[in-house]
């Protein structure tokens, strides 16, 4: 579902106001999720090295090719997907077998200490204190199983959505009377984020500054099979993508992203655009990138992207000239 009408919003509202008021019990406690505190990076390294034709494309890394194949070997068998197995295994209902929701959020909480650490180093900058922590959180990354984290019933009562995403998504498919697979007299709970959306941003943020753009690569691509739709890790993907002088898949990405991806703000928004711009810059498609990124600029100015589009705008006038 790529766009969202008036009417459907409307509706939502409507599903949504319609909800039985739920206790606080009903919202599964959790330490708190760690915020995404460190500096996204820029794209415009990528755009400077196309714009000065030192862009070689290289081929596509062994470590990321396919998200869900980031890690296919776990060295910790996740709770929660053992739960999953052994009751399907057996034909049983999931939900009513097993302790599925809980798992997730004691994971979570598992990880809090290491990511308070990490997430105060990054936004520190102190790489000397990240690489200490590293073996840590990859080991912690490693532990996760590569699958999405997909919407549930919990405690026989109500439906746990584990994203905005899933929130919006859940509502929107009642509103027409789509089939979800879940119950349509449950409520829909969005609860708190999870942690081990920040661990993967955590171990990909940090490769990234130490120069292992493949391995950064590959974290992000993990936490995007969990989290396919968690924006800042989609961002950061695109910026190690464009690291590893990958552009065409890039693009790829970029566009999928935005095709499906229906909860970005616009600022978000923007910032895919804008890498959708840098992308093609690579590939040596001129016009479609200034056109991608004067998109951007409706979307959200920034002083940053006008300067690529000078940029871009200088480049073609002088190649008329010649």
């Amino acid at each position: 579902m790529a766009s969202v009408s008036s009417a459907a919003l409307i509706a939502v509202v409507g599903v949504l106001a319609a909800a039985p008021a739920l206790a606080a019990q009903d919202i599964v406690a959790n330490a708190g999720p760690a915020p995404f505190a460190a500096r996204p990076h820029s794209f415009v390294p990528a755009f400077e090295a196309a714009l000065n034709g030192k862009d070689a494309a290289s081929a596509p890394p062994k470590a990321i090719d396919g998200l869900a194949s980031a890690s296919d070997t776990p060295v910790m068998d996740f709770p929660v997907d053992a739960a999953h197995r052994a009751a399907e295994d057996k034909g049983q209902d999931v939900v009513a077998t097993t302790g599925v929701c809980d798992a997730y959020f004691a994971q979570s909480q598992s990880l809090t200490t290491s990511l308070s650490a990490a997430f105060k180093s990054m936004g520190a900058g102190d790489k000397a204190s990240l690489q200490v922590l590293l073996p840590t959180l990859q080991k912690q990354l490693d532990d996760l199983l590569p699958y999405e984290v997909k919407p549930e019933v919990c405690g026989g009562d109500h439906i746990n959505a584990y994203s905005s995403y899933q929130f919006i998504e859940l509502n929107l498919m009642r509103a027409y009377n789509a089939n979800s697979g879940l119950p349509a007299n449950l409520p829909i709970v969005k609860q708190p984020d999870l942690n081990q959306q920040a661990l993967a941003y955590a171990v990909g943020w940090t490769k990234y500054e130490l120069g292992d753009f493949e391995g950064a690569a590959a974290a992000y691509g993990k936490g995007l099979a969990m989290f396919p739709h968690q924006h800042m890790l989609q961002q950061e993907y695109v910026a190690a993508l464009f690291q590893l002088h990958q552009g065409a898949q890039a693009l790829s990405f970029i566009d999928g992203a935005l095709g499906t991806t229906y909860d970005l703000n616009d600022e978000e928004r923007a910032k895919m655009f804008e890498g959708r711009g840098v992308a093609l810059l690579m590939m040596g498609a001129i016009d479609p990138a200034i056109d991608s990124l004067g998109v951007a600029q409706k979307y959200h100015y920034t002083d940053e992207v006008a300067k690529l589009l000078d940029q871009l705008e200088q480049l073609k006038a002088q190649a008329a000239k010649k």
